[in-house]
């Protein structure tokens, strides 16, 4: 039973990682495209790569 709850924990962790990690990296890349390309055509290509990102994860799922 201990090692059970152990792995559930793991995963738990690692899940709550990456999902901060993927945050973090969204704040990130709004950052880079804002100044390299202005606030309205920045903020388009990010929401292209988000779209672009959730249909990948579907896919793996």
């Amino acid at each position: 039973i201990q090692t059970i709850i152990k792995k559930g924990w793991l995963i738990l962790m690692l899940g709550i990682y990456k999902y901060y990690k993927y945050q973090k990296n969204k704040v990130y890349l709004k950052k880079i495209l804002i100044e390299k390309f202005g606030t309205e055509k920045g903020m388009k290509k990010y929401n292209e790569i988000l779209i672009k990102y959730k249909q990948r994860k579907k896919t793996e799922m």
